[in-house]
């Protein structure tokens, strides 16, 4: 009850039941012992709906077989804002996953899945994506979504894809590196060097160097 939707809006606004936390007080035919599941969530768009949020962004992990794996994004199909909204989300959230040393291949599904049959999606007034970050049925994904850099860089993408849909990007531009060059030059000094890049980073940025050849005798540490 600490956790749930239904009893925090219910404490919010106790004489909203009916249309917000209490829609199916005899439960569902068939589901009767999963009344308090389905208040839960059918709650968490209509509460969205009573304050007028701008944005509905839900966030979940997934469940199914041991081999089913990797992040998706679910969206109201015939809403062109919500689609925006997700294909944004979708976008960043590759790029600052497979940007990590240890996700490169992390899977991310590339199409958007139909979210019309959620009542998060369904019942949302406003641009909605429900997240599915990944299946925390599957061993890798679990060990994932419990290690603090994946989660940053996965909320990270989250963040960028609504900063960008709010902005009105409409295209899906990655960070990416178009060139940086090898560079040469003398112990102690500063070298000049130009990096060139192309998609919507984020500031600021920050270039880390390596040397890889060091003259004989030479103690190089910068």
């Amino acid at each position: 009850k600490d956790l749930a939707a239904r009893y925090y809006i219910k404490s919010l606004l106790p004489d909203e039941g009916p249309t917000i936390w209490n829609r199916f007080p005899e439960g569902k035919p068939k589901r009767r012992d999963l009344r308090e599941q389905d208040d839960d969530i059918a709650a968490r768009a209509r509460y969205a709906n009573h304050i007028n949020a701008e944005t509905l962004i839900s966030l979940h992990t997934n469940a199914a077989g041991p081999t089913a794996r990797g992040a998706l994004v679910m969206t109201k199909i015939d809403d062109p804002a919500s689609v925006q909204l997700s294909n944004n989300i979708l976008c960043y959230m590759k790029e600052q996953i497979t940007a990590q040393g240890d996700y490169p291949d992390f899977v991310i599904r590339p199409e958007l899945a139909n979210g019309n049959n959620k009542a998060e999606v369904r019942d949302a007034e406003m641009p909605t994506a429900l997240i599915e970050v990944g299946f925390h049925t599957n061993t890798e994904d679990a060990a994932a979504l419990q290690d603090s850099e994946f989660q940053a860089a996965a909320m990270k993408g989250v963040e960028k894809g609504y900063r960008t849909f709010k902005a009105g990007e409409t295209d899906c531009r990655p960070l990416t590196i178009t060139n940086a060059p090898p560079v040469t030059g003398p112990h102690r000094t500063d070298i000049p060097y130009t990096v060139q890049f192309s998609g919507s980073p984020t500031y600021p940025m920050y270039l880390r160097t390596k040397i890889v050849t060091c003259p004989e005798g030479y103690s190089c540490s910068q």
